[in-house]
């Protein structure tokens, strides 16, 4: 070695390569594509749990409905006899005895961000009652105080706004009369009014599902399959919550029974049938 010669070890490059960093990137992106549809599937799953836990604080409510006022189910809606117009929805009727609290608004676009009636997978389009209910995903509302404060839902009544007997026979809620009496001992039609122990078919009538509105005996469209396998949750009338996939329900012209009803006699002919040809695995119509 000479004088004032040095010696210098080998450099070593502390970075990543392009080839390196490309190959990181790969990998991390194929991760993502594998792990993002499980996330987005656990995530829909959450709501669908979600949504199912209103449908049982809906059970919930409309046994302590029952309880206040002899075991009658909640009526579809309560009729102002004044305007003609529904002037207290079932849930309004749940918001007065304290079942459920209901947030109102002065305007019919002012959507509540939580609410038990609120479901997850629903959208934020507003349907007019009677007017433009074109997606069951949206929400309907219900207006209180002569059209003073609007309740939004995004849940429908298996009831009736008719007062025939085909329909009142056959569907579990009915339409009240608003000058009579709360709970439905004063009103004109309580006679018939249907109580939960005189429900054979308890278990698998629906009462409350996803969706909008009411009478479902000529709007089965009213109903959203929402949910993650096109499954629509239910409350039933023994209070229970249930997602049911729409495979398993009945197909339109089978919610429709065939032929009229008069006083006395029995309910028209009715075998529900799915697409497939099978029972379903709900009811729509009562079985006395």
């Amino acid at each position: 070695m000479t004088r004032g010669s040095t010696l210098s070890a080998p450099r070593h490059s502390l970075g990543f390569t392009l080839i390196e960093l490309l190959v990181v990137i790969s990998i991390i992106a194929l991760l993502i594509a594998i792990l993002l549809p499980a996330l987005n599937a656990a995530r829909a799953t959450a709501r669908s749990v979600a949504c199912l836990s209103n449908h049982r604080q809906f059970g919930i409510a409309s046994a302590q409905y029952a309880t206040d006022y002899d075991g009658k189910l909640v009526p579809t809606d309560v009729l102002d006899p004044n305007t003609g117009f529904s002037d207290l929805a079932w849930y309004n009727l749940f918001n007065v005895n304290g079942s459920i609290t209901v947030p109102f608004s002065s305007s019919g676009s002012d959507l509540p961000t939580k609410s038990v009636l609120r479901c997850p997978e629903g959208s934020d389009e507003v349907g007019t009652p009677g007017v433009t209910y074109t997606d069951p995903a949206q929400s309907g509302w219900e207006v209180r105080g002569g059209n003073a404060e609007r309740a939004h839902s995004w849940y429908g009544i298996n009831g009736t706004s008719g007062f025939t007997r085909n329909e009142w026979q056959l569907v579990p809620a009915r339409r009240a009369w608003g000058n009579q009496s709360w709970g439905g001992s004063g009103w004109s039609n309580a006679t018939v009014w249907h109580r939960i122990e005189d429900v054979t078919n308890a278990s698998t009538l629906v009462l409350f599902y996803d969706g909008i509105a009411f009478n479902l005996r000529l709007n089965n469209q009213r109903m959203s399959a929402r949910h993650p396998g096109d499954t629509v949750n239910f409350t039933f009338i023994d209070g229970h919550a249930e997602g049911v996939q729409a495979d398993d329900l009945p197909i339109a012209n089978n919610l429709q029974p065939v032929g009229n009803v008069l006083p006395g006699s029995d309910p028209p002919p009715y075998t529900p049938l799915t697409a497939s040809g099978e029972q379903p695995a709900v009811d729509f119509f009562m079985f006395e």
